[in-house]
């Protein structure tokens, strides 16, 4: 019973690790493609929310370019969610005096 469950959690991990992949590659080729600026947008925030536990600095950058655009066009609810989407990155990177500073 306990090896069924083991190799049951470890096929899903591999699928699981597998869609995401399949996400990002998919997001950076719309990136590319992006000709509006809210294609960009949705683009840079995905991207952030995928990347900022396993690769925050990444995130911080995406969530940095996503917020430029939305504050280039005033959308305030997009600037405050990518605000947050950085300052949880700076927290998973241990770097906490910065997240309550953006907090």
């Amino acid at each position: 019973m306990k090896k069924t469950f083991t190799l049951a959690l470890l096929l899903f991990s591999l699928f699981s690790a597998s869609a995401q992949h399949k996400k990002i590659d998919s997001l950076r080729v719309a990136l590319g493609k992006a000709v509006t600026d809210t294609d960009k947008y949705s683009a840079l925030y995905q991207l952030g929310k995928l990347y900022y536990i396993s690769y925050p600095d990444s995130a911080i950058i995406f969530h940095q370019e996503a917020f430029l655009i939305a504050k280039k066009h005033n959308w305030e609810k997009e600037q405050g969610e990518n605000f947050n989407g950085i300052a949880n990155a700076y927290a998973t990177m241990g770097d906490y005096a910065t997240e309550l500073s953006l907090s």
